[in-house]
């Protein structure tokens, strides 16, 4: 019997190209299933980018943010892939493996932080003038009152996206 996967001869290139899509598309919902840290980062993908979208930012603001979260989903994407390769190549514990793993998780770290200070320049000036409270919380220095607000909207995602 044939499978697309092994024989490059037998499928056109259109049907190649749609075969490597639906490939792609069954990666990223395994992904989406098995790996909780990318439902957190898709999460939180939605919330820049809805924020930013409600912001009115500019088109290149706005392609920054989306290129920024691409990146960030992306390097999840390799961390998960590394990590798994990394456990199906070897069942014992190897300080070579741990390296590989934890060097794939301290780039998804590398790239969040850039993100979240691409996210603080586009995004927070905007956000004192959207609602009249926030105005007055930030002015009035409570700032740790977005961070718990923001911790449960993100707790609340989590729990939506994400039913067991």
């Amino acid at each position: 019997m044939f499978s697309p996967r092994g024989g490059r001869g037998l499928l056109s290139g259109a049907a190649r190209f749609l075969c490597a899509v639906v490939w792609a598309i069954d990666g990223l919902w395994a992904a989406w299933r098995e790996e909780e840290h990318f439902r957190w980062q898709v999460a939180a993908a939605a919330v820049v980018l809805s924020l930013a979208w409600w912001t009115r930012q500019s088109p290149v603001e706005f392609a920054l943010l989306i290129v920024v979260c691409i990146g960030v989903l992306a390097a999840q994407l390799i961390n998960w892939t590394c990590e798994m390769l990394a456990e199906m190549i070897s069942t014992d514990p190897h300080p070579g493996v741990r390296t590989v793993k934890d060097a794939a998780a301290g780039m998804v770290l590398v790239l969040s932080i850039g993100a979240l200070g691409v996210f603080a320049l586009v995004l927070m000036p905007d956000l004192p003038r959207m609602l009249p409270f926030i105005q007055s919380a930030w002015r009035g220095g409570q700032w740790w009152v977005f961070l718990h607000v923001a911790a449960l909207f993100a707790l609340g995602l989590n729990a939506f996206f994400y039913r067991s």
